[in-house]
């Protein structure tokens, strides 16, 4: 096998990266389309080619906050990298070994010195983190939801008694589902800015989900579920993607004035009848169970927990954020 370069994808490369997509297993969340619609572009992808061709990539997503530049998993999605050829998964063991080992190690040489940190998510199946793991980068856990079921209906028989009588509540104070086109997102932006406050999350994404929502239309690969009250009024709504081994979901936003009306279990159930009825793949991937609280609510739909391995570089300046904000959620639990 011929030795290794990483360099910086840019714009002249973006039918390479298409071409390893399109040779790829074809996870949705490794598409440079979904890249570009969260990323506004096609920087923060390192490239790895070996005689001249593309064979590995790793896409992030650029965040500055607090004075750092950090790198992360594409946002909304369960995992990212590395995107690599199916044929891949074919190579002999010791070829395979050699593949990782050096072509990870040739990724993890050319994140930038000016990013604090970088983390990547990887996707099922991928194991050997040893190419970055030997070049500095810690490896951990990351836990996943992800809901199977073969026969029609079948997703019914693992929902928990409370998830059916919030289900109830909601049909019984009139609330119903309403499908939308992927880029139908207006309502769902409006519910996440009017949340922000409450979940401590950044409101100015709102903005990035219409984006997505609108390259998920254009690849005629997601949909939009809103929880309408007889009134018109949305209750939560939720973008959601598919390819061909999974439906994923993505963002979902509730009403903070009418929490305990049920909208946000109709919902998820309203998702996975949207699945049988479209014919998309019976595999449900609730996009993370890493937050007691979210964890907790997804749970109660009776998924099947999924382990994959996140891959993370920090400096010393993340490092001493990282440790700071540990000593501020302690003291905050005291």
């Amino acid at each position: 096998m011929a030795s290794f370069e990483a360099r910086l994808l840019t714009d002249a490369n973006h039918e390479e990266w298409l071409a390893l997509w399109q040779a790829s297993r074809q996870w949705l969340a490794q598409h440079p389309g979904y890249h570009g619609a969260m990323a506004a572009g096609t920087g923060g992808v390192v490239g790895v080619w070996s005689a001249q061709r593309l064979v590995l990539a790793l896409s992030f997503h650029e965040l500055h906050r607090r004075g750092l530049r950090r790198w992360i998993t594409p946002l909304w999605a369960s995992f990212g990298g590395p995107l690599v050829a199916r044929e891949i998964g074919e190579l002999a063991p010791d070829k395979a070994e050699r593949f990782w080992r050096e072509a990870l190690g040739a990724a993890a040489s050319c994140v930038p010195a000016s990013v604090n940190a970088a983390e990547v998510i990887f996707a099922p199946g991928c194991i050997d983190v040893r190419g970055l793991t030997w070049h500095g980068w810690d490896a951990r856990p990351h836990y996943n939801y992800v809901s199977e079921w073969t026969e029609p209906g079948g997703w019914r028989a693992a929902l928990e008694s409370s998830v059916r009588r919030q289900e109830r509540k909601a049909l019984d104070a009139g609330l119903a589902a309403r499908v939308q086109s992927a880029n139908a997102t207006k309502e769902l932006e409006g519910l996440w800015r009017r949340n922000a406050a409450r979940t401590r999350l950044d409101a100015d994404l709102a903005a990035q989900a219409g984006r997505l929502g609108a390259w998920l239309a254009s690849q005629d690969a997601g949909f939009v579920v809103e929880i309408v009250a007889a009134d018109g009024a949305v209750h939560a709504a939720a973008l959601v993607g598919h390819d061909a081994h999974r439906v994923y979901y993505h963002v979902g936003a509730s009403e903070p004035d009418a929490l305990g009306s049920g909208a946000p279990t109709l919902l998820q159930t309203a998702i996975l009848d949207e699945i049988e009825r479209r014919g998309l793949p019976r595999c449900y991937d609730w996009v993370g169970a890493n937050t007691p609280g979210v964890a907790r609510f997804k749970r109660h739909f009776g998924p099947r927990l999924e382990l994959l391995l996140a891959v993370r570089l920090q400096d010393r300046a993340a490092r001493l954020l990282e440790t700071a904000r540990g000593v501020m959620r302690r003291r905050t639990q005291d």
